[in-house]
């Protein structure tokens, strides 16, 4: 996926600017955090990267997932 740094995002079907969006959702003290990169002109979604935050006995555990 083409990058710059002053336009953002570009849409690896189309090649028109993206947005990256972070959704967050919470089930069973289960955290999860998707970044999800959106194109408005073609509709096109991708999920960049997954995190899982979840509370153990011992304290907190994060789990990266490199999605996509």
């Amino acid at each position: 996926m083409p990058w710059r740094y002053n336009e953002g995002p570009k849409c690896p079907k189309c090649e028109n600017r993206a947005a990256v969006l972070t959704e967050r959702t919470v089930s069973n003290g289960v955290a999860i955090v998707r970044y999800t990169l959106k194109c408005s002109s073609c509709g096109f979604r991708e999920v960049l990267q997954e995190l899982t935050i979840a509370r153990t006995d011992g304290g907190v555990r994060i789990r990266v997932g490199a999605l996509g």
